[in-house]
């Protein structure tokens, strides 16, 4: 290898540590709300699906403390589902960018675009499947 190359391929190293680095820094900051149809009951959840905030509405005081949790419970599972969403959404921007970095390194030197090659991931499937705000593998 040249030093041109050599400085090349640090270069594009370099730039693949940053893109990860601010995608590191975007899901971290990842937050998703929900709220019911009578919005009587909000909630956000941060990236991990932790609760921040659960908002209630007038109104809830009617309701048994069931039927709050339930709606409570089903409300933070859509922000969770929405959050993670967002997070696949920068995994797959992540994903994209560095499979671009990948063929310039592996243009230029293909020994080293073998070392740098991330092993294959397999999709997670979602426990609801069938919920339709659940989106596919993520």
């Amino acid at each position: 290898m040249t030093d041109a190359t050599d400085a090349a391929l640090t270069e594009l190293l370099a730039r693949q540590r940053q893109l990860m680095e601010q995608a590191k820094v975007r899901i971290q900051a990842v937050e998703a709300e929900a709220e019911t149809t009578d919005r009587l009951v909000r909630v956000r959840v941060n990236a991990s699906g932790a609760l921040l905030d659960v908002t209630l509405g007038p109104g809830t005081e009617r309701l048994s403390r069931n039927q709050l949790g339930e709606m409570i419970t089903r409300t933070a599972q859509r922000a969770t589902r929405r959050a993670a969403d967002r997070v696949a959404a920068e995994l797959d921007e992540l994903d994209t960018a560095q499979q671009r970095l990948l063929e310039i390194i592996e243009s230029i030197n293909p020994s080293t675009a073998s070392i740098v090659r991330p092993a294959p991931h397999y999709p997670q499937v979602r426990q609801n499947p069938g919920d339709h705000d659940a989106a596919q593998p993520f």
